[in-house]
């Protein structure tokens, strides 16, 4: 049977990209502080993957 919230979760996830957060800074959709948190989650994010 399929999720018929997937397409939520999809839209939630985009927050978490370097891409997703582009579109919400140019949307004005995030107050500056969200924005500064959300690039120091994505860059540790990224730190982590590549050990």
């Amino acid at each position: 049977m399929p999720d018929p919230y997937k397409e939520v979760y999809d839209e939630d996830e985009d927050i978490y990209t370097e891409e997703g957060l582009e579109e919400l800074e140019e949307e004005d959709e995030i107050s500056t502080n969200e924005e500064a948190f959300m690039e120091g989650y994505i860059k540790k994010k990224k730190h982590k993957k590549k050990k």
